[in-house]
């Protein structure tokens, strides 16, 4: 299934089989920041402006209410196990929570007076990596909160950050409009993908670890090989791209974008599959769950182009 995040305060869930909207999640009395979905569908989270963070049970219907943020909720991440989530704020605090208790486990520290955009869980669930405004990503450990280094590279706020699946690299995105790759035992950096020309606002990586995608403020995501470095294609939209996910088997992409769509983007051809409409806002979130099998979004639309990625089309 599909989640996403909107300005217009809801989230909704999205069937993967029909397209169909299965499930509005009404509640938060600000927009709807940043989502996340358990591997096994059971859990959806949503973090908001309102200081919150709602945890979604969608085994039995119920909500739970997470507090204790001074600011507004700007990230979410669910732990690997699916026990867990990590939730980030703009009072530059990170805190681990037990999603079937909603306790709140522990800090995971306090950033200053930088704002944390993005957080990502290690596939071990041993670590989690916290971009900000201080354009800088740093990562922790997820039992003691104690930092364990620093990725320093940036010349602008790190607004997003992805872990490869299996540990080894970890991705961020930032205001320099770059992407940095990074050894995650070395925390060296690794490559700087370049080719966006504002800032980068969201990561995912494929789970065989060959693909990153990339979502921007200026109109597009791109897909890149992870192991050269290069540009494999562009995806377009009408305002910024705020958000991407890739479906676990790696065969859609989705973009979530300001122009309160989200587009289902086959990733071996690069052609718009599906367009989910429904919000009444810009969309701000897009996470993909497992839970269900990865079949095609929404009422069939003809494909852009009948071929592959072509590199001088889509560049």
């Amino acid at each position: 299934m599909v989640v996403t995040g909107s300005d217009d305060k809801t989230a909704k869930i999205w069937d993967l089989v029909t397209g169909r909207v299965v499930k509005e999640m009404e509640g938060h009395p600000y927009r709807v920041s940043s989502v996340a979905v358990s591997a096994d569908g059971r859990w959806v989270v949503t973090g908001s402006l309102d200081n919150l963070v709602r945890v979604w049970d969608m085994a039995n219907g119920g909500v739970r209410v997470l507090g204790g943020d001074a600011k507004s909720v700007t990230a979410v991440a669910i732990m690997p196990d699916g026990t867990h989530m990590v939730s980030g704020s703009a009072d530059s605090t990170v805190k681990l929570w037990d999603l079937a208790t909603g306790r709140c486990v522990r800090s995971l520290g306090t950033y200053a007076t930088h704002v944390v955009f993005s957080v990502a869980v290690s596939p071990a669930g041993d670590q989690v990596v916290i971009a900000s405004t201080s354009k800088k990503a740093e990562v922790r450990d997820m039992v003691t909160g104690r930092s364990l280094r620093l990725l320093q590279g940036h010349y602008g706020s790190v607004r997003s950050v992805a872990v490869s699946p299996d540990g080894t690299w970890t991705v961020t995105g930032s205001d320099d409009s770059r992407i940095n790759v990074w050894d995650r035992a070395t925390g060296k950096l690794v490559k700087t993908l370049r080719g966006h020309n504002n800032s980068v606002s969201s990561l995912a990586v494929t789970a065989d670890g060959t693909r990153v995608v990339s979502g921007s403020y200026d109109k597009t995501a791109k897909v890149w090989d992870m192991a050269t470095g290069e540009l494999v294609g562009t995806l377009g939209h009408t305002a910024s791209v705020r958000s991407v996910a890739v479906s676990p088997d790696g065969r859609w992409v989705v973009t979530g974008s300001g122009d309160k769509t989200a587009k289902v983007w086959d990733m071996g051809t690069g052609n718009l599959v599906r367009i989910l409409e429904g919000h009444g806002g810009p969309g701000n979130s897009v996470a993909i769950s497992a839970g269900r099998p990865s079949e095609i979004v929404g009422e069939e639309r003809e494909p852009e182009e009948g071929r592959p990625w072509s590199w001088a089309a889509r560049r």
